[in-house]
């Protein structure tokens, strides 16, 4: 994919009176200048952005549109002292900004002038090559699951709690849950070739980010939050983030499944095993055409080949489960699926 060059911002007094005139245009029409030199810039805010794990105070900060706009014009490969330049925002406040973007791990570089966003950001034009790729994997994945259905049913059946919920919703908190965000995510960071532990960020807390341009065409989101709540440790699975997920046991129990000492270990056994003997061979034999696809995308001049697999499998993973509900093999909820472990002895 060839390189994304930069608008020049130099203009002929011809053009300089054309814009003058579009500008006052746009002010008579009622339409904010704004959308006038953001098009002149050819940077706009216009991005959703994405953690694993879900990270509360990531999102909120990437809520602000000034942050998205200056992160985009870092992806385009403008220095700071360029952004200032076109944007004509205030020095100090863009300086400040970038000191605490790159203070917690946001944005990278050595200098001002090699700063770059710290995570892969995606356009549309790359989104229309990835999509048909993910889609790929995704059937591969489904087909990999349904020849392995009848263990899982199995294992669901042999679990003491949650047995008085409908199937559809068990099965989805141990596919989902259980094996696609729970297992798998353990065994590519312990396996190490292509997503280890993710980058660590402001903090102490660690985890991937990514930008999506436009946002409204990808899968949609699936989140796995946990919490420990005495001698539980407490998950929430679903199309929603869980806000609320710190919850007493007793309280819990009335709902949703609380696994003791054995379910507990066995749930986690499964998981795991599941996913190192049956995903990850498939995935690691994938690993040369995702390397491919990594060096097509603009974003690996700046972004690790783990920080792009990380937002790869979380797509591959949305995928699944829009598969599996569709076909009734697994029950979405509306918002989120809880279930509690017991902690090991």
């Amino acid at each position: 994919m060839g390189n994304i060059r930069e608008n020049s911002c130099r203009t002929s007094p011809g053009r300089t009176r054309s814009l003058l005139v579009a500008a006052l245009l746009l002010v008579l029409l009622g339409i904010p200048a704004v959308l006038l030199a953001q098009d002149e810039l050819d940077i706009h805010p216009d991005y959703s952005s994405g953690t694993f794990p879900y990270s509360a105070e990531a999102m909120e900060r990437f809520a602000s549109e000034d942050v998205r706009l200056f992160i985009a014009g870092l992806h385009k490969g403008w220095s700071i002292d360029k952004y200032i330049r076109e944007t004509e925002k205030p020095r100090i406040e863009i300086l400040t900004l970038a000191d605490e973007l790159q203070d917690d791990r946001i944005i990278r570089g050595r200098d001002d002038y090699d700063m770059r966003p710290g995570f892969p950001v995606l356009t549309q034009e790359e989104l229309g090559l990835l999509w048909p790729e993910i889609d790929k994997d995704a059937a591969d994945v489904i087909g990999i699951l349904e020849t392995q259905w009848a263990q899982i049913e199995e294992f669901a059946a042999s679990l003491e709690a949650g047995q008085g919920r409908p199937t559809g919703q068990r099965l989805y908190s141990i596919v989902v849950g259980n094996i696609l965000l729970g297992g798998m995510v353990d065994v590519f960071y312990s396996d190490g070739t292509m997503m280890p532990g993710p980058p660590r960020r402001e903090g102490r807390s660690g985890y991937y980010v990514w930008f999506i341009e436009g946002g409204a065409s990808g899968p949609s989101e699936i989140y796995r939050e946990s919490d420990r709540v005495g001698r539980y440790q407490v998950y929430s699975v679903g199309p929603v983030v869980d806000e609320s997920i710190r919850v007493e046991i007793d309280e819990l129990r009335q709902d949703s499944p609380v696994y003791e000492y054995d379910d507990a270990r066995r749930w986690r056994t499964f998981g795991g095993l599941f996913a190192r003997d049956q995903l990850l061979p498939y995935f690691k034999g994938q690993r040369r055409s995702l390397l491919e696809l990594h060096s097509e995308i603009y974003a690996s001049r700046y972004s690790a080949f783990s920080e792009f697999v990380a937002w790869y499998y979380q797509s591959v993973v949305s995928r699944v489960v829009d598969g599996l509900v569709r076909t009734g093999r697994i029950e979405s909820p509306e918002t989120t699926f809880r279930y509690a472990l017991r902690s090991r002895r």
